[in-house]
């Protein structure tokens, strides 16, 4: 009997989950505990914790289920994403997500992983739109793309346009260039950098083409000494 009364709430779960959730929804872990308890049904997800939601893989040490249809996901400790459809991997110390909205929020230290846009994305806050494909950034921002080296307090990654905005001291490195501004927005297909409002930078010239452009010529004449050629 207490092994029927353990299995009946959990196949009335999985039932739920088929038939309410907006999207294909799949979960495991090696615990599960759950509240039926009318408007307030939870779902805690222990040990190698995993939900695929559309187009998201989540991973963590816990995750927690909640709202109506679990339409919320709280996941804590090693949280780690992959969006299948954009090829990003996003990682974490915790996750919030929205199921109906598409919508997460990743904090402590983090990254992200954009491969198709070979971009990297370090900071301690991301807000992510699955709908708008734009992530926005906080605290400690740091971000990579090719000779490219980008800090800030605030950015926005527009991924359908390839580009970025950066607030709160902003800078961006190329190569030995530095460019400083009250704004910076960066073409990161072209790498193209913008700037706007209280403009520095320092400018480095590459030693390399100095010393390319000083070189002689093949083919090139010595040139004749002054006062013609001694008899």
């Amino acid at each position: 009997m207490q092994a029927r009364s353990l299995l009946l709430p959990l196949l009335s779960l999985i039932l739920l989950f088929k038939v309410q959730a907006a999207d294909p929804f799949e979960f495991d872990g090696d615990r599960l505990t759950s509240t039926f308890t009318a408007g307030q049904e939870r779902t805690t997800l222990t040990g190698h914790a995993r939900i695929v939601s559309g187009n998201l893989e989540i991973q963590a040490d816990s995750i927690e289920l909640w709202g109506q249809s679990f339409r919320f996901a709280t996941c804590t400790g090693t949280v780690k994403v992959r969006d299948t459809k954009k090829n990003l991997l996003i990682s974490a110390d915790t996750m919030d997500y929205d199921r109906t909205l598409k919508t997460s929020r990743f904090l402590g230290f983090g990254e992200m992983q954009d491969a198709d846009h070979g971009v990297t994305v370090r900071a301690g806050l991301f807000d992510y739109d699955e709908n708008t494909a734009k992530v926005v950034i906080q605290t400690g921002v740091r971000i990579f793309k090719g000779d490219l080296v980008c800090r800030s307090e605030y950015a926005v990654y527009d991924r359908n346009a390839d580009s970025l905005e950066l607030t709160g001291l902003p800078e961006v490195n190329k190569k030995r260039d530095v460019y400083r501004a009250g704004s910076i927005r960066v073409n990161l297909k072209s790498e193209d950098v913008i700037l706007d409002g209280r403009v520095s930078g320092t400018i480095i010239p590459d030693k390399k083409e100095d010393a390319k452009k000083d070189e002689k010529k093949p083919g090139d004449k010595p040139a004749e000494p002054k006062g013609g050629t001694p008899p």
